[in-house]
């Protein structure tokens, strides 16, 4: 088993983050199907599903985790920051090529 790292940046559609006293709440299906398009876009493993912890209040530097499987069957967790209050989140995962 080979282990990397990739990281994404994207931008969840400004719905994505809903303001509220001191943060807002992220959309997790958002956030789930963003962290998915650019995965696959930039490796050669395509998730079959993808779910993430999101609804709680957070704020820009938080985090949320995602579990994804790949059609292969492997397991896969996304570390997803919010970067800014516009709903830029960045994401990382060390679960790579299996």
């Amino acid at each position: 088993m080979h282990l990397g790292r990739v990281m994404g940046v994207g931008v969840v559609v400004a719905a994505a983050l809903v303001a509220g006293c001191g943060g807002g709440n992220l959309d997790a299906t958002k956030v789930a199907a963003s962290v998915k398009s650019e995965f696959e876009a930039q490796t050669s493993n395509v998730l079959s599903e993808i779910t993430c912890n999101g609804g709680a209040a957070v704020g820009v530097g938080s985090t949320i985790q995602c579990q994804g499987k790949g059609v292969n069957g492997h397991g896969y967790t996304f570390e997803v920051k919010l970067k800014d209050s516009n709903g830029a989140v960045s994401w990382s995962s060390t679960d790579l090529n299996p």
